[in-house]
């Protein structure tokens, strides 16, 4: 049977201190456990917010800070966190004080705490190490990509096994650093060495992924970006042009030849008849 939410168990009316926020529990009314709205004695809007455990009647499931406030005539909540101890993302009575004046001072600049909170957010986001940004990168790689319903592309094993080897190449490199610390010429050395191996198409595969890990993690669009345009400072990659077999003699001519070592091979049948008819 529930307790009732009141004598010795009662809340206390305000949050004066720690004891208070410790003794904190959830009312009771009309049978049923609901949470409770508890204002901080020092006011502007500060409470301590205390839900009901559904497995535990009496006790709290949680206890939140919150903060009542309006902002461009319309009445806003500021979740300031969970109470505790102030370690592990907690905040104690204080911590909580002092979260409340820094959001007041916030409101007398004209901005809104709440959207301040989720911009610092993507800031301490966009601080990550860059082999956090370079897993996530690989990780949407490796989804399926569906449009509208169905399956439009689907990367082979084989194709995903070399990508996490390239990234796993610029990871080691530079994966403690954050974005903004990765600088042009480190870069450009680390391109260099494999210049030095004579590894000029494997350079050309870790830069470009350097470079869309970059683009990804650039979320406050600054556009810095080490790993581009790099060309003019590299040895070009130059390719030995090699032109299609067009011409129906030429692409049986081929066949042919690939066909020589495998003396039971059915040449005539699936290769020279069709392209002899072609003339």
């Amino acid at each position: 049977m529930a307790r009732k939410n009141d004598g010795a168990h009662a809340n206390p009316k305000q949050i004066r201190t720690d004891i208070d926020c410790r003794a904190a529990r959830p009312k009771f009314g009309d049978g049923t456990w609901s949470p409770a709205k508890i204002s901080d004695v020092t006011g502007g809007g500060l409470y301590l917010f205390v839900t009901p455990d559904v497995t535990r009647p009496g006790n709290a499931a949680s206890k939140l800070w919150r903060m009542g406030y309006r902002f461009q005539n319309r009445q806003k909540t500021y979740s300031i966190g969970p109470y505790g101890d102030g370690s592990d993302g907690t905040f104690s009575l204080a911590d909580a004080r002092r979260e409340r004046d820094k959001a007041k001072d916030q409101l007398k600049e004209g901005k809104d705490p709440s959207i301040e909170k989720q911009l610092a957010k993507h800031r301490q986001a966009a601080a990550r190490p860059f082999e956090q940004w370079a897993d996530e990168w690989l990780a949407k790689k490796k989804v399926e990509k569906v449009k509208r319903g169905r399956i439009v592309a689907v990367r082979d094993p084989k194709t995903i096994e070399v990508l996490e080897l390239r990234v796993g190449y610029v990871k080691k490199r530079f994966g403690k650093l954050s974005r903004q610390d990765i600088k042009r010429p480190d870069v450009l050395a680390f391109m260099r060495s494999y210049e030095a191996d004579g590894k000029l198409e494997t350079r050309d595969r870790v830069r470009s992924i350097g470079e869309q890990i970059c683009d990804y993690a650039d979320v406050e669009g600054d556009g810095y970006n080490p790993f581009r345009n790099l060309n003019g400072r590299m040895i070009a990659n130059i390719s030995t042009p090699r032109p299609g077999v067009t011409e129906p003699r030429d692409v049986t001519r081929v066949f042919r030849l690939i066909s020589a070592p495998w003396t039971r091979a059915r040449f005539g049948d699936v290769v020279a008849l069709p392209c002899a008819s072609m003339h």
